[in-house]
């Protein structure tokens, strides 16, 4: 049986915590709760409109290739001559999380050192981005060099753009930087 990656792990309760304060569904308005009465839990934000899943993305983050059903590209990412600390080649150094970290904290968190260690910046920061802005990172108009598009469709990096934007979270208060849980029950 095959091991889940911890990346997907965390997905996964991200999810359930989604769906558990959102009760699994959206409210049906009735009578006494007119639609124009209906309000999101305080502290939540809408999805931007026009947004693909943002789970989808999460699980893109991961491992995009096997994801969308892809081969992985020839040899390795373009920039990943950039840093000489991480000796992985081929398909690691085109999966997001390989760059960026699974904390998404890159040099400043997990992979700050050991084995995985790149150097690249992390993305906690992108949430307060613009969208256009997040979409032109992986598209290649900000860099050539980080071009995603001649292998994901447009709602594809529209999704990875939608996990930037509301999935990307400090995962500190849960999982320690040696990937031990952080409190409560395992």
């Amino acid at each position: 049986m095959q091991k889940m990656p911890l990346s997907g792990l965390i997905l996964i309760a991200l999810g359930v915590i989604v769906l558990s304060a959102c009760g699994g569904a959206a409210a049906t308005p009735t009578p006494a709760q007119p639609a124009a009465a209906t309000q999101m839990p305080a502290g939540a934000t809408a999805p931007p409109v026009g947004t693909s899943d943002f789970i989808q993305g999460g699980l893109m983050y991961d491992n995009w290739m096997t994801v969308i059903g892809v081969d992985t590209p020839e040899g390795d990412h373009p920039l990943w001559k950039l840093q000489t600390t991480n000796t992985r080649t081929g398909t690691d150094t085109w999966r997001c999380k390989e760059c960026h970290g699974w904390d998404y904290k890159g040099a400043e968190g997990a992979y700050g050192s050991g084995s995985h260690q790149t150097g690249f910046k992390g993305l906690m920061g992108a949430v307060s981005m613009p969208e256009e802005d997040l979409l032109a990172a992986l598209n290649g108009t900000k860099n050539p060099s980080h071009d995603f598009s001649p292998y994901m469709q447009e709602d594809q990096l529209k999704a990875l753009v939608a996990f930037l934007k509301q999935g990307v979270t400090d995962t500190a208060q849960y999982i320690n930087a040696d990937k031990t849980v952080n409190g409560g029950d395992a």
